[in-house]
């Protein structure tokens, strides 16, 4: 009896304890077929807070990204460009830094035909773009011509944002669904978290790495989900051809830029930025939209 007991306490204590461990994030961002399962490499430990506050902790933020059930918009919403400075609030600072007018465009995750907001800024110019809590989505370069005819425009450099219900953010730059020029982010909670890159990478890549945007211009193609090095692709793999391309795709961006500063795939890196006050700096460079 006395054995029993023990064995009793024992569990309720083991019990006791995994309630109270802290959850791991669950943020998404990534989205292949419209579902909500997240994605293994945005599962953040502990280890991945960048902010200058213990207070912002990826672990802490345990919103379930199944919870998140998008109203996806019919029509797209125009914002002037103003010069509107930083006005508080979640949001982002976004600086056209290519020597031409670019458009960039808000999609919320699962929502991929229709962006819900867009922006002309013309060459150098900064406008701060407001965000509202539990927005969960991106900001890609494109244009007018092919975002707004009502399909899905994947291919390119994407800027992934969550703004948490208390107004923290997270965010990454990745190329997991292709490149299309250069952008850089920065936390502007005072912890000054950068990532992304400032090259241009898009001349001098192997030919199998481009892909065509609809828009016609030559881009880095997407790097899918291929865990293999070229090499390691065996040649009887029904997808031999299209691995191999994302393989190329990959090796050569991972050639140029750390895995630390740009999601390039799935499988390596954690480049996550945290902002206390939900802020970001997020300059475009030079690009092909």
């Amino acid at each position: 009896m006395p054995q029993l007991v023990c064995v009793l306490v024992g569990l309720v204590v083991l019990a006791t304890m995994a309630s109270a461990a802290p959850k791991r994030a669950t943020m998404r961002f990534h989205e292949r077929d419209g579902s909500h399962h997240p994605r293994d490499h945005h599962h953040h430990s502990s280890s991945s807070s960048s902010s200058s506050s213990s207070s912002l902790n990826a672990r802490d933020y345990a919103a379930s990204p199944r919870s998140y059930i998008p109203n996806c918009a019919k029509t797209t919403t125009f914002i002037p460009y103003d010069g509107n400075s930083n006005s508080g609030g979640p949001g982002v600072e976004l600086t056209n830094a290519d020597s031409e007018e670019r458009s960039f465009y808000f999609y919320e995750n699962s929502c991929d035909d229709v962006p819900f907001q867009y922006i002309s800024l013309p060459p150098q110019a900064t406008q701060f773009v407001s965000l509202a809590p539990g927005f969960q989505g991106r900001i890609t370069r494109g244009t007018d011509e092919f975002n707004l005819q009502g399909r899905s425009q994947w291919l390119g450099t994407w800027v992934e944002l969550t703004v948490t219900p208390d107004g923290q953010a997270w965010g990454d730059v990745s190329l997991i669904r292709g490149c299309d020029g250069a952008v850089t982010m920065k936390a502007l909670d005072g912890s000054e978290k950068r990532l992304g890159f400032e090259d241009w990478l898009l001349d001098g890549a192997p030919e199998d790495a481009y892909d065509t945007k609809e828009s016609g211009v030559r881009v880095l193609r997407a790097t899918g989900d291929v865990p293999l090095t070229a090499g390691e692709i065996k040649a009887d793999d029904p997808h031999v051809v299209l691995l191999r391309q994302q393989a190329s795709a990959r090796d050569y961006l991972n050639s140029k830029i750390d895995f630390k500063d740009a999601y390039i795939d799935n499988h390596h890196g954690n480049p996550v930025a945290g902002s206390i006050n939900g802020q970001f700096a997020v300059t475009f460079l030079k690009g092909r939209p």
